[in-house]
């Protein structure tokens, strides 16, 4: 479901934002309705304020921007369709450079 994005001067983008553990309520279907909200608005990223939730969630996909070969290209062109189970990042480099927290995060989701 695509959800709705705040704007510009909407108070929860100036809410301080609460950390989230993985057994958050419906956390797989917030992050497949961002994922879905992120690419109908065709970004590459979206954290979880831009969709009026004071949670400390972002979401992204930097395929855009990594370099790739023709047999990759029908891998890129698919969407996720479970939220980061079947989302894999092309260059998991991407991850390494990120804080060893989101890391955690990300492969627990991924499990």
């Amino acid at each position: 479901m695509v959800l709705p994005i705040v704007v510009y001067g909407d108070p929860v983008l100036r809410k301080k934002c609460v950390d989230i553990e993985k057994s958050h309520e419906n956390l797989s279907t917030l992050i497949q309705n961002m994922y879905e909200t992120m690419y109908e608005a065709n970004g590459v990223g979206l954290a979880a304020p831009q969709v009026g939730k004071t949670i400390r969630l972002f979401v992204i996909d930097a395929s855009p921007f990594a370099e790739v070969d023709e047999d990759e290209e029908a891998e890129q062109e698919r969407r996720p369709t479970e939220a980061l189970g079947a989302h894999r990042l092309h260059d998991d480099s991407v991850l390494d450079e990120l804080d060893g927290g989101l890391r955690e995060v990300t492969d627990a989701l991924r499990r």
